[in-house]
Formats: C-alpha cells, structure tokens, sequence
C-alpha cells in the first residue's frame, strides 16, 4: 500500500471511530427546558416519554411533580371570549371565578375492585338485582355477558370493552367460572394495533380496564395470567396517552375526538395507578379534557346537546370513577356540574334534547350519575330529569352504562319537580330557554347565539336561531343534520346544507349564503321585563349587525323584535321552518302539528310570504332524504327595516283539528 493511500485510511478510521452514534434523546431534559420556560403541560410530556423509557427515572419524576404543581389553576375549557361590548354577559353572572379543572389526585395504593364498588358491596348488589329497574339492567349486562359478538375491525376494542366488562361483572356477582375466563380471554386478547378510530376506541379502553380492576379485585386473575393483560392494557393506554399527548401540544381543540379517549385515559390510569406512568396519564387525560371539552363557564357545549352527551358518555362514568377510586370530586368542579345542568334545564317538555347546533333530538340522558354524585342540592332535579327522559340508559352496543347504574344508582332517592326556574338564561354560552312550567304540555322555547370562539368541527350559521314546542308538539323546528353521508350537501341530495343559515330561523340579508357570520352571536341581554321574560343577541352579519330580542310574554306567547345596521338598502329574508300543515294568509302563517298550532303574525314590516320545502331530523326508511316539512321566507327591501313578529302557539280540541 502506498504511503499516501495508507494515511488516507488510517485517517478515514480514525473519522469512524470517531464518529458520534445517533444519542438517544433525553426526554428529562427536554421536560427540564419546557419547566423553565413555564410550558407545564409539555414538561408533563416530555416527563411522560423519559418515563416510557425508565419508568424510575428520578430526574423525570421530580421534574413531573413540579410540572403539576403548576396546573392546578388551569381551566377546563380556558376563557371563552374577551371581547365582549359593555353590559354583555361575563362568567361572573351565572358562575363566578371558578378553578376549573383538579390536579391528578391518584388512589393511595392500587387496591381492587375501586373504580365501581367495594368487594364488600358485593352482597347488597346480589341483592339489588333482583328488583327493578335494577333486574332490567341485570338483563342487559347478561346479553353481553353471554353473546358471543361477531367483533368488526373497525370497532373490534368497543366490543372487547363491553363484553369484558359485563362478563367480569356477572363473574363478580354470580361466581360463575365460565364468565370470569371470558373476561380474562378478552383481557389477553388486547393489542395496541387496534383499528377502532378514537370515537369508539375509548368504550373499549375503558371498559377493559373496569374488567381488569374487578377480576384482579376477585383474586381470579393473579400471577403471570396478571401480569400477561396487565402489561396487554398498558400497552393499548400508552397508545391512548401519545393520541392525547400530540392533541394537547397540538394547542388545537380536539372535540369530541380527544376528550371520549382523554376521558378512557383517565379510568386506565386509575386502574394501573400502582404504574410509575399513571400520573403522567391522568395528568394528560384532565390537561385534555380542560382544552377539549368545548364548555362555556355557565354549561352550554358549543357542538349542541347530541355531542355533549356523545362526549359525556366517557365523562362522566370518568369523574364517577375518579370520585370512587380516588375521592376527588369533578362533580364539584363548577363547570363541569353546569355541563350536566345545562343539558337537564334545555330539554323540550317531551324531555328530550333540541336539535340545536350540530345535533337532532337526543332521548339519552346521564342525569343519573349527577344525581348519585354531584346533586348535592339538585340531586332530586337530576332525578327527576333522568327519570322523564324517554330512553333512560345509554348503553348496549356504544357503551354498557348499565354496570354503573347498577353500582351507582341508588332508587331510594324519590325524584321531585325540579325547583330550578323554568326560564334558564346561559350568558356565557350565549342561550336562553323560555318555558312556562316543567309539565309536559309547557310552552317551551329555545334561543341560541353563539360566543365569538371557534370550538369544534361541527359548527353552524344559525346565531338567533330558535325552536318552539307546546302543548306536547314540535312547532317552530330546526333541520338538525339530516344526512351524515352527504353532510355539506355535495351530492344536492337536500335543499340546503344542514350548516347553513337557510337550515335555521335566522334573518337573510341579500340572498341564502348571507346569513350571520361563523361564531358571532353574544347574548348582551337577559332577564325579566314586565310580564315576561327576554333575552337579546347581538349577530354579526358579513355586512351588517343584527339585534334579535325574544319575549315570552305572560308565559303564553312570544314576540321577536329584529333591528338591522347595514349601509343602504338590502334585501331581507325572515327564515322560519315549521312542523306539520301549512297555511299562508296575508301577512300570517299557521302551521298545525298533532294536538298544537302556532300563529306567527309580521307586525312590522310589510312582508311578502313564501312557502318552500325542507328537511330535518335523520332519515328514516320511509323518508331516506330526511322528514319533510314546509318552511317560508317572509321577505322585505328598504334600509334598516324593523322586525316585529308575534309567534302564539295554541292547544287544539278534538273537534278543531
């Protein structure tokens, strides 16, 4: 070899030896440098991957603990809006300054069974389900339990949960064999390469890890069995907590698509809580749920109650657990108990939820669990609600409630009529319900705007939209969302798209896209006048501003007063759908449903009246385009003009009709 050749190779060695390998990265100090610069909740996911690495990494853990230290004044759903003129609404009005969301608080030591109840509770649940309504969920739960389930990929963890929890449910309390290994079979079956997207995964998160808290709790599950699903169940949350973890450092608002897993999160951290990662786990699930649940301070949850109640199904049976396992009280949480409230206080006299927002008539209802944990006061209201909402339980194939409402529901507590007003004003979230008692034949009407924040993916054009229901019967209704797969109307399969101001009750001006602008709609003011009740919104129009005031009057009718600022003459468009036969005559509408009718009269201005087809509800097989009813555009030109419109619903007679 040549000596130049041989220098050249010597020094090429030399540079490979050299040579740095790709270092790992130190997840510790990475957390070190988000502490110093007050980024608490990227320090609590740094901590969280050093932990994944060495789950007794010392730096790590202190650095975790001071992060924590630093979250306890965080809010749930931070500020809504900053912008308000002088006299609108303020968090003050109807909930003051809360702290809104609680620190981890882990169980002392991991005992089992502690999410749901006591191995000394065992004995009076024997004997509850031997009584109703307890046998009827007692007969839910054994479906599951018993029903081999065809498992789709899609949704393959959401039945696991189920069928693992209900199976080791009906192990604990029957002590048949055959149950508690069905239960302990699921629970090895588990894997982190799940195809569920995060909207049903978390039913299944969730419920395995009730599975594995009793069947550990029972002694049947122990040994190297234990630490087989142990170590399968930290596997599907360690996947959980990396979805919440890049949500959270996202600074984006998940929805319902990371508070349903954050909530799941959270039961697996109390479930695994002797794990050196668990905390990090709650940590993130409760740093989630402050950005993701969509909440305005006084309950109102921006995508409509369907949404709310999607996302309460993994909520709320969370903060049951978390109560139970740890003693730390969400239901106690301001925000989150005007969350249960709210959606209690908006319901139609039929007692179910209005499709406002991006939501149609919801039955379901949790109401149940704020009666067993955070009525306090309210507990017997809460009762009363949840036992005149239609369809009771939530449960079956989306999520199997009904073991908790075994555990948690206690029937000895009798339900009263509500003493909340009948009339409900929600400022910070920019609604008002107007209702003339809590009978089922109330006159009931609901008015919505909208906060000037975009929170969701499901939001409408529909500030000063509203509904009215009387006398047992939809009146003034709106179009919800009819079709799912052809949402924004691409395919023109619908008259209008479901999102749009035409879809709602809302003012026009210059044609069907002019509607009010996205996210603006502030409630400036509310409360008792005289002899009734009102509420005014101020709507933003792309060129123009929009007062709208609804009165409820002598709690019999309603007037709404419409004032316009828009440069120059326009044209205007007062959009309203109604339910049933309708009938134009001059300048009034009637439309009959059922046992009601409702007469609008346009006081102000001159109108020309137009009746044309919508849609609204989900389509059913007879009507697969939706339900048909018959909306009208009352319309008028000129600068400014003044709306006066009196909507009186009436009750009619058998012999009327």
């Amino acid at each position: 070899m040549k000596k130049g050749m041989g220098l050249f190779v010597l020094l090429m060695l030399s540079a490979t030896i050299a040579a740095p390998v790709f270092a790992a990265i130190d997840h510790a100090e990475l957390a070190r440098k988000w502490l110093a610069k007050k980024e608490w909740n990227k320090a609590l996911v740094e901590c969280e991957k050093a932990l994944d690495d060495d789950p007794k990494n010392a730096a790590a853990l202190a650095i975790r603990r001071a992060a924590e230290e630093q979250t306890t004044t965080n809010d749930l759903a931070g500020k809504v809006t900053g912008d308000e003129e002088p006299g609108a609404a303020t968090v003050v009005d109807m909930a003051g300054k809360t702290r809104d969301y609680l620190p981890a608080v882990m169980p002392p030591k991991e005992l089992h069974p502690c999410l749901l109840f006591r191995k000394e509770d065992i004995a009076g649940l024997q004997m509850r389900i031997n009584e109703e309504p307890y046998r009827r969920w007692w007969t839910t739960v054994r479906y599951f339990a018993d029903k081999d389930i065809d498992k789709p990929p899609d949704s393959e963890l959401l039945w696991k949960g189920n069928q693992a929890k209900s199976a080791a449910f009906v192990y604990a309390l029957t002590g048949e064999e055959k149950y508690g290994q069905r239960a302990i079979a699921v629970l090895s079956s588990l894997t982190p390469d799940f195809k569920d997207s995060y909207i049903h995964a978390p039913t299944g998160l969730s419920g395995c890890s009730v599975a594995y808290d009793i069947m550990v709790g029972m002694g049947t599950l122990s040994g190297s069995k234990e630490a087989e699903c142990r170590k399968k169940l930290i596997s599907v949350a360690k996947r959980f907590h990396s979805y919440v973890a890049k949500d959270i450092k996202s600074k984006k608002n998940g929805g319902n698509w990371c508070a349903k897993p954050a909530a799941a999160l959270g039961v697996a951290a109390l479930a695994l809580s002797g794990d050196a990662r668990a905390r990090s786990w709650l940590n993130a699930a409760l740093a989630a749920l402050k950005t993701d649940f969509a909440l305005y301070e006084d309950g109102p949850y921006c995508e409509g109650p369907g949404y709310a109640l999607f996302s309460q199904m993994q909520a709320v049976p969370f903060a049951a657990f978390y109560r139970h396992a740890a003693g730390a009280d969400l239901f106690a949480v301001p925000r989150f108990k005007a969350w249960g409230e709210w959606l209690a206080k908006i319901r139609m006299p039929n007692r179910r939820a209005p499709a406002i927002g991006d939501s149609f008539e919801t039955d379901y209802s949790f109401d149940s669990y704020f009666a067993a944990f955070g009525g306090g006061a309210d507990a017997s209201n809460f009762r009363w609600s949840w036992e005149n909402t239609p369809y009771k339980e939530w449960g079956g194939m989306k999520d199997l409630c009904e073991v908790d409402m075994i555990c948690l529901f206690d029937k000895k507590d009798p339900p009263s009529r509500p003493n909340w007003e009948p009339t409900q004003f929600f400022p910070r979230g920019c609604q008002a319900v107007f209702r003339s008692d809590w009978d089922p034949d109330a006159i009931y009407a609901h008015f919505k705007g909208h906060p000037k924040v975009k929170n969701g993916s499901h939001e409408h054009r529909d500030s000063g939209s509203f509904v009215i229901f009387a006398f047992g019967e939809p009146l003034i209704i709106e179009s919800g969302h009819s079709n799912y797969d052809d949402y924004n109307n691409e395919g023109k399969t619908q008259p209008y798209n479901y999102n749009a101001a035409l879809a709602h009750n809302c003012l026009l001006i210059d044609g069907d896209d002019a509607g009010p602008t996205w996210n603006d709609g502030l409630m400036t003011e509310y409360g008792r006048s005289g002899d009734g009740y009102f509420a005014q919104l101020k709507i933003g129009y792309p060129k123009a501003t929009l007062r709208r005031r609804l009165e409820f009057l002598q709690k019999t009718y309603f007037v709404i007063t419409d004032e316009v600022q828009a440069a120059g003459k326009h044209t205007f468009e007062w959009v309203l759908h109604g339910e049933g036969k309708c009938v134009v005559n001059g300048n009034q509408v009637t439309w009959t449903s059922g046992n009601a009718r409702i007469l609008v009269t346009f006081k102000e201005p001159a109108v020309v009246i137009t009746t044309h087809p919508g849609t609204h509800m989900l389509t059913t097989a007879q009507y697969p385009k939706g339900v048909p009813h018959t909306y009208i555009k009352a319309t008028a030109q000129g600068k400014n003009p003044r709306f006066v419109v009196e909507l009186r619903p009436s009750k009619i007679s058998g012999d009327t009709k």
